[in-house]
């Protein structure tokens, strides 16, 4: 078996909320932090948090590059 490198770059997740909550946000003051794992055999590796996300938020774009 010959060791390969796989690389993650640019990694956007979509987010789903109910049509009340992202078109009827009325300053809803509930704020997240996200961030990402990433597992390839016995490699793990996170991205950095990624914050605030709020119901106003569409989808989350992580800027790190991850090399496994």
């Amino acid at each position: 078996a010959c060791p390969a490198r796989l690389g993650l770059s640019d990694l956007r997740f979509p987010l789903m909320w109910k049509d009340t909550d992202h078109f009827k946000n009325r300053g809803d003051y509930r704020r997240f932090a996200v961030f990402c794992l990433a597992k390839v055999g016995t490699e793990v590796m996170d991205t950095s948090l990624v914050t605030p996300v709020d119901r106003s938020a569409t989808d989350i774009t992580f800027p790190d590059a991850l090399v496994l």
